[in-house]
């Protein structure tokens, strides 16, 4: 199911990369290791944060199928909410062009 998102945003990059034509493999690969990345770090935080956020407020035991379930929704949606940003930063990153436009007579 992971793997499956991680292929969903990464067509969305790449579709978004045809749109202003730098199709490029640099910027296909560093999006996807800031996918793996990001995978990391959400995972990361919410292993930290998980007594907090199950045991003590929903009373769930994450030895159950419920608390798998809502371990695996909660790193999916947080990784596909923000790798959504990091597209849209990306994409307004590298479509800025560095060319001069001369204005005058020629």
């Amino acid at each position: 199911m992971l793997f499956t998102m991680m292929m969903v945003l990464n067509l969305l990059f790449i579709k978004k990369l045809k749109i202003i034509n730098k199709n490029k493999a640099k910027h296909k690969l560093i999006f996807f290791l800031i996918n793996i990345i990001t995978i990391a770090v959400i995972t990361f935080f919410y292993i930290k944060f998980q007594f907090t956020i199950l045991k003590k407020y929903f009373e769930i035991d994450e030895s159950t199928n419920g608390g798998i379930i809502i371990t695996l929704m909660a790193i999916i949606l947080l990784n596909s909410l923000l790798n959504i940003f990091i597209i849209k930063i990306y994409i307004k990153k590298i479509s800025k062009s560095s060319e001069i436009e001369l204005i005058g007579k020629e």
